[in-house]
């Protein structure tokens, strides 16, 4: 069948290579609160562009919240991104 974009091979296990996917971040792990603005906004589908007027910064330095983002985070892309960050938002204690 080839590769998915998923991660997940033919028999359906997890291609532990891939990244957090959808298990979230390790606990230790913290974003500042730019890092969170700039990785919500595009997991919505914000463009680096749209992200950056938002914000009120450069392209430049949205891409680079984003990058520590991925770093911190272990993923690689945003359909990645958005699974850790709905994982994060489902394990947050009610209150």
């Amino acid at each position: 069948m080839g590769n998915s974009s998923d991660g997940a091979g033919g028999d359906g296990k997890q291609d532990s290579s891939m990244g957090s996917d959808d298990r979230g971040p390790p606990p230790e792990i913290s974003l500042t609160s730019r890092e969170l603005e700039g990785a919500r906004l595009a997991a919505f589908g914000s463009s680096v562009e749209e992200i950056a007027g938002l914000l009120f910064v450069s392209e430049h330095t949205v891409k680079t919240h984003l990058e520590h983002v991925y770093l911190k985070l272990g993923v690689r892309n945003r359909v990645q991104l958005t699974r850790v960050l709905i994982a994060m938002r489902e394990n947050q204690p009610d209150g």
